[in-house]
């Protein structure tokens, strides 16, 4: 016996219409409320009776193998679409920061500057066919690194920033 965790949309760190004008009210309400709510509807249907479903989306995409071969593709798109942008919304901020100290020393060290990190991010979106992501990771080896994955996929490694690149943006 086991219990089925009811995945739920996360509540957006900042309000609809804080990004305007990077991002206006309407996207990211269809973003946020339809999008994002479809995929945590999804993952609820996909994974309904499944023993792994009683753990985080985050385990579950990193234990996929365990599950039945017929959802596991399903899974990695919806619930990676659910934990993907569950990380997104938390990669944005209304509020102009400074880059931490250690942050950037630490992407000097892996790209030579800002910018060209900067340059490195946008390169990687222009790079992604269709949709996918640009991540900024800690790779195993514990060095900073920009990758792209295609549709809902997940690098492997820590994330530190994650974009989404929409086909139609």
């Amino acid at each position: 016996e086991h219990t089925t965790m009811s995945y739920t949309l996360p509540p957006l760190p900042f309000a609809l219409d804080a990004l305007e004008p990077v991002l206006m009210q309407h996207q990211m309400e269809v973003h946020y409320t339809k999008h994002h709510q479809g995929y945590c509807n999804n993952t609820n249907a996909v994974l309904k009776d499944q023993p792994l479903a009683s753990h985080p989306i985050e385990y579950v995409l990193d234990h996929v193998d365990e599950l039945p071969a017929e959802i596991r593709q399903k899974v990695i798109n919806v619930g990676g679409g659910l934990a993907n942008h569950t990380f997104f919304w938390h990669s944005l901020s209304p509020v102009t920061q400074a880059v931490p100290a250690k942050l950037e020393a630490d992407l000097i060290a892996a790209f030579g500057s800002l910018e060209a990190f900067k340059t490195k991010m946008v390169n990687g979106g222009l790079g992604v066919f269709g949709s996918g992501w640009v991540w900024l990771i800690k790779n195993k080896d514990g060095q900073l690194e920009v990758v792209t994955t295609m549709a809902q996929d997940r690098p492997q490694g820590t994330l530190l920033l994650a974009l989404d690149v929409w086909q139609h943006a």
